[in-house]
């Protein structure tokens, strides 16, 4: 696991801790192991984790409840960001984008994560945990972490009929 903080100054050190988010983290048994990681080096990050399971890589069918927790989260304003994480991706994307204010995308490489922030100020990444996520995803949520929003007006524009439309 890369250090985000290895090799820098104290001065950069600090902003990273100054600017530490509130991230919900929720997986199911196949994501077990790679949410640990991703915890781990949040914290590490200086970062605060809400953890909403799953607490082992047991399968169960509670794949929704650990969406729920971080999609909530975040909807309600208490993460700043959240990091899904199942078999696919798929299904807990689909799940948290069901909240209103909830904009989760799949974490697939950092330059579609940079545009997923500028453009649509993505709040939730998930990983498919089967497919090749254990090797991209600290690229991914630093590209996660560190971009802002560019919210023109287009982009506000675009955002607000998210919010407006349901089906």
């Amino acid at each position: 696991m890369r250090d985000l903080c290895a090799g820098k100054g104290i001065l950069v050190k600090i902003l990273y801790m100054l600017a530490a988010m509130k991230i919900a983290l929720g997986a199911d048994g196949f994501g077990f192991v790679l949410k640990t990681q991703v915890a781990a080096w949040l914290v590490a990050c200086g970062h605060e984790v809400m953890d909403g399971g799953i607490f082992s890589a047991a399968p169960d069918m509670k794949l929704m409840d650990y969406a729920d927790f971080v999609a909530g989260a975040v909807a309600k304003g208490e993460a700043d960001r959240g990091v899904l994480i199942c078999m696919s991706g798929g299904m807990m994307q689909i799940r948290a984008n069901r909240f209103a204010g909830v904009r989760a995308v799949m974490g697939f490489d950092a330059d579609a994560m940079v545009h997923d922030r500028e453009a649509s100020d993505a709040n939730v990444v998930c990983f498919a945990a089967s497919y090749g996520a254990e090797a991209v995803w600290e690229d991914i949520m630093l590209a996660f972490l560190e971009t802002e929003f560019e919210a023109l007006d287009r982009r506000l524009a675009r955002l607000a009929l998210l919010e407006r439309v349901t089906l």
